[in-house]
């Protein structure tokens, strides 16, 4: 091994080793993680449960595998999100083995992807992306194959395949599948009617049964259960029709109606800093008029995929994610052909982004310095990024890529600690460590945090203010996390506290440059209390 690619290695490590021990992120990771540990403890598998409440939402594989992770290993965040790594990390061998013979072209592709930013966010805040993405990731290679030939073997990767994305995030996965298989179904007409498509569907009908049993008993066999503010809820429609389609149709509960191009927009910001690649190969291949087939299947997934979302009245960023490994192969597309026609404003653009980057890196480091192990680490990033760029050889992708990596880790060494001094979980354990209390007195009034729940172990009990009345009646002792309209309603109805303790909640979703910047980090927070109405702990 040569190396620089020993140095690329090194720092993808340390980037991925502090991804996977960085606590879990409110509001959906937190969610899932709950979710999981609620499963694991309670032994319900099938029907899956949300503090005690029937959750139907996303399907179950995220917290099946989850929860045997957090059990058999440990109750922690790197239990939580190791099976999703592992997934992810089989798909992404099997994509990149099927894209490219070379070791080479392997290596750069890999490169690629991991210092992209929406890779990068892909595995801090993991929700069910990952295992959509391990799914989908595993079926291209095998589609492929079907359509030239038959494979027993290739069949059940697709199949499995098919069943890991319906089971992490319902019928988009066959929507983006079906999108990536037009140009083949015009390439191949003949093999549209081979009887293995009916094999492949009746196995992924039994593989994703267990989900359909549990969303059977637990919905359609009670009409009168209240879920989401509804009665006669059908789990099996809200599964093959509503969780997807619903988006589009209206009827799923819910909308933020973003502009139709919120999700091209943020399909360009995960593959920062490689989107000149995409769209030079793009423009490329539209001047050439001579297109392989894995670019027409690419090309055509992004686009339909896309303009389906667009109609969607709810829209995240993490929606372009079914289609972000199919721009990452353009990018990378776009890389082998800046190769051999060696574009002056490419390799510009490289170097302003190279140099952005390694400067913000140095300013991070040295402006918020803090621990020796920190700084040793930040170093020996810094040093062997800036090492490898001596490297000769290096094309200007690598150069950026690995600028990328250090900004990444700064990130993570320096930055993510502030955010995570300012999240409930963190902040109620100092709290209750301090003054000695049990997780039995304490319960949630108006707000409620699952990274709180798992952070502790346990589901604490959830509130409404007909509850605390009785409560307060009785003089209960227990203390109380609640937000500034839960606490001024108290006192507005005459319950005084006895004891406050004030906590701050900063989004990690939404950070803001000024966040860091100014000494008074609490102004961009929400405030959160733990409030006590009679004394005593115990």
């Amino acid at each position: 091994m040569k190396g620089d690619k020993v140095l690329y290695l090194c720092v993808v490590l340390v980037l991925l080793f502090l991804t996977i021990l960085f606590p879990v992120i409110d509001v959906d990771s937190a969610k899932y993680a709950a979710i999981s540990m609620e499963m694991w403890h309670s032994g319900s598998f099938l029907e899956v449960y949300d503090a005690g409440r029937d959750y139907l939402d996303k399907p179950p594989l995220l917290f099946w595998l989850s929860s045997i992770f957090i059990g058999v290993f440990d109750h922690s965040a790197w239990a939580y999100k190791l099976a999703s790594y592992l997934l992810l990390g089989f798909g992404i061998w099997r994509f990149v083995r099927f894209l490219y013979r070379e070791k080479e072209e392997q290596w750069e592709f890999l490169l690629m992807l991991l210092s992209s930013f929406g890779f990068f966010y892909l595995i801090l805040d993991v929700k069910t992306e990952p295992l959509l993405l391990s799914g989908m990731l595993i079926v291209v290679p095998s589609i492929h194959c079907l359509f030239k030939r038959f494979s027993y073997r290739e069949l059940m990767l697709t199949a499995v395949g098919i069943a890991i994305g319906m089971l992490s995030k319902g019928i988009i996965t066959l929507v983006v599948l079906g999108a990536y298989s037009v140009p083949l179904i015009f390439s191949f007409p003949k093999q549209v009617l081979k009887l293995r498509w009916l094999m492949i569907l009746l196995i992924v009908l039994i593989l994703i049964s267990p989900m359909l049993y549990g969303l059977y008993t637990q919905f359609d066999l009670y009409p009168e259960k209240l879920v989401n503010g509804k009665t006669e809820v059908s789990g099996l429609r809200f599964y093959f029709w509503e969780q997807n389609f619903g988006r589009i149709t209206g009827e799923n509960t819910w909308k933020n109606n973003y502009r139709p191009f919120f999700l091209v927009n943020s399909l360009l910001l995960f593959a920062i800093p490689f989107i000149q690649y995409a769209l030079y190969y793009v423009f490329h291949l539209f001047k050439r008029r001579a297109w392989h087939l894995q670019d027409q299947c690419m090309l055509c997934a992004i686009i339909i995929v896309l303009f389906l979302l667009s109609f969607s009245h709810y829209k995240l960023p993490h929606y372009s994610y079914t289609v972000f490994f199919f721009f990452i192969y353009l990018a990378f597309q776009g890389h082998l052909l800046v190769k051999q026609q060696n574009p002056k404003w490419i390799f510009i653009l490289d170097t302003i982004l190279m140099s952005t980057f390694l400067l913000l890196s140095g300013i991070i480091m040295i402006w918020f310095w803090d621990g020796l192990w920190q700084g040793v680490l930040a170093i020996f990033t810094l040093g062997s990024v800036v090492y490898s760029l001596t490297f000769r050889h290096q094309a200007s992708m690598q150069k950026v890529a690995t600028s990328s990596l250090a900004l990444m880790i700064m990130f993570m060494i320096y930055i993510a600690p502030i955010i995570r001094t300012y999240q409930p979980d963190n902040q109620l354990l100092h709290i209750i460590n301090r003054k000695d209390i049990h997780t039995s007195q304490l319960a949630f009034f108006n707000r409620e945090s699952d990274a709180i729940d798992f952070a502790l172990c346990t589901r604490l009990p959830r509130y409404k203010y007909e509850d605390m009345l009785t409560l307060l009646q009785n003089k209960d002792k227990r203390s109380f996390y609640m937000a500034q309209d839960g606490l001024d309603h108290m006192i507005s109805h005459g319950h005084h506290p006895t004891e406050i303790d004030t906590m701050y909640y900063y989004d990690i979703n939404r950070v803001k440059p000024k966040f860091f910047i100014r000494d008074k980090k609490e102004s961009f927070c929400e405030t959160r209390f733990l409030v006590r109405f009679y004394d005593g702990h115990k």
